[in-house]
């Protein structure tokens, strides 16, 4: 049976994946996925704080620390590729 199956070509699978990888490294997509996750934590963890001003304040601190840590590293790799190409 494989051979009925046409594989598909170098280029097209080349394209495909360049464009999943410009969508997975957005910023936009980032940000969104980063607020899914800090909803899902702030949900988990609701239990121990038993008020929606605290779930509210915990979601945002979540939210907060991932945007602070995704800049970070956003600005410490963008500044390690600038300097490893001054040392060729």
């Amino acid at each position: 049976m494989r051979f009925l199956i046409k594989r598909p070509s170098y280029e097209s699978c080349r394209n495909e994946l360049e464009a999943v990888r410009q969508i997975m490294t957005s910023g936009a997509y980032q940000f969104i996925d980063l607020l899914l996750w800090s909803a899902v934590l702030a949900i988990m963890t609701y239990p121990l704080h038993h008020s929606p001003s605290y779930a509210l304040a915990v979601f945002l601190a979540f939210y907060a620390f991932g945007s602070l840590l995704l800049l970070l590293l956003h600005f410490f790799i963008k500044g390690q590729s600038g300097r490893g190409q001054d040392y060729r």
